[in-house]
């Protein structure tokens, strides 16, 4: 039998509750017998299991639909005004990598932020055509 580190029967209960549950996913198969025998030696019953699995299962589902409402409320978050600006002006700078944003516009898409996305990429085309029609009348 493989030993772990630190050794299962020196675990928290929590700890060998949720190795016992596991499906093989994260731990090898060992260590989830292990974890369920040192269990059933500190009590803890098959019903005990069940529930811990059910409230598991509830607080991710939770954790999923709070996560889903984050992503769709992003839909129609925009920038702030000084931001667009800035990114208008720096246009051709933000292409060419010389400045960096929190997030790039293939992050914004992937990321939901459509509003943003759409923004971002308008203020980047009309900001560099603005620069290209500045340096074609300046050197005339």
């Amino acid at each position: 039998m493989p030993e772990y580190n630190p050794p299962i029967p020196t675990r928290e209960t929590d700890e060998l509750i949720s190795i016992a549950l596991d499906n093989g996913e994260y731990w090898q198969i060992d260590a989830i017998t292990q974890a369920t025998a040192e269990l059933k030696k500190r009590g803890v019953t098959d019903t005990k299991l069940k529930e811990y699995a059910k409230e598991s299962a509830d607080f991710i589902k939770q954790l999923e639909l709070e996560e889903k409402k984050e992503f769709d409320a992003r839909k129609f978050e925009s920038y702030h005004p000084a931001k667009m600006i800035t990114i208008f002006f720096l246009a051709p700078l933000y292409l060419l990598g010389k400045f960096y944003t929190d997030k790039s516009i293939f992050t914004l898409k992937s990321e939901n932020y459509i509003l943003m996305f759409k923004q971002r990429f308008v203020l980047l085309v009309t900001g560099t055509l603005f620069w290209l029609g500045f340096l074609y009348i300046v050197t005339l």
